[in-house]
């Protein structure tokens, strides 16, 4: 499903649309230091663009637009329709980078609300994602942080299938606009709390990176 958007005025939207139209360098920057990108590398961005309307991509979309339509069957068989809808894709040093956004803390919580069948599918992919990403069983994916639990699960799913996939979680510090206005400090135990939740605390989790930008560099 391709999703248009209009150009946002405010929050995590506009944030996203002013990092990848006019300030890619911050995130190349930031993909540098962490040798995701080799220096003087560079993003292919492939949403959200100004020449596509701004488009976000969910379901067997955001799998053509990195040009793997073949996975489209699988990922049915993994996930329901109406699967997470990625607030920015990105493509650079052979990796492909799955994007989501926050700016403020009222943003993080989240819960899944589907119904069976659709939600035993969800339940079961979720259990193989934490085994993955030795997270106990008992750790509760579905409420409180179903958002992000769910985009570790679609990240376990690309690379499952040989793709060098990357979940990135960008916390934009100083966000004004939204009554957010959070420090790098301030937004740490929020990510904390996000890992301990999902029974990932204090653990290493392959190809998982947090980044704080400061949307004060994004006008």
């Amino acid at each position: 499903m391709r999703i248009a958007q209009l150009e946002a005025p405010k929050g995590t939207p506009r944030w996203i649309q002013r990092l990848a139209d006019r300030h890619s360098s911050q995130l190349e920057s930031a993909f540098v230091g962490m040798n995701l990108l080799a220096p003087g590398g560079r993003l292919h961005w492939l949403s959200p663009r100004r020449d596509d309307h701004w488009a976000e991509y969910r379901d067997d979309s955001f799998l053509v637009q990195m040009a793997r339509p073949d996975l489209v069957p699988k990922l049915a068989e993994f996930w329901p329709r109406r699967g997470p809808q990625w607030h920015a894709l990105a493509a650079g040093g052979g990796r492909i980078f799955l994007i989501d956004g926050k700016s403020n803390q009222n943003e993080m919580m989240s819960n899944c609300v589907a119904n069976p069948p659709a939600r035993d599918l969800i339940e079961a992919s979720l259990l193989r994602a934490k085994k993955d990403f030795g997270a106990p069983e008992s750790a509760d994916w579905m409420s409180g942080y179903f958002q992000q639990a769910s985009r570790l699960a679609h990240l376990r799913f690309l690379r499952h299938y040989g793709i060098d996939a990357w979940m990135v979680f960008i916390y934009f510090t100083h966000d004004y606009d939204t009554q957010g206005g959070h420090t790098a400090d301030s937004w740490k135990p929020h990510a904390r709390n996000v890992a301990k939740h999902l029974g990932l605390g204090g653990k290493h989790v392959d190809n998982v990176v947090n980044v704080m930008i400061d949307a004060r560099g994004l006008t």
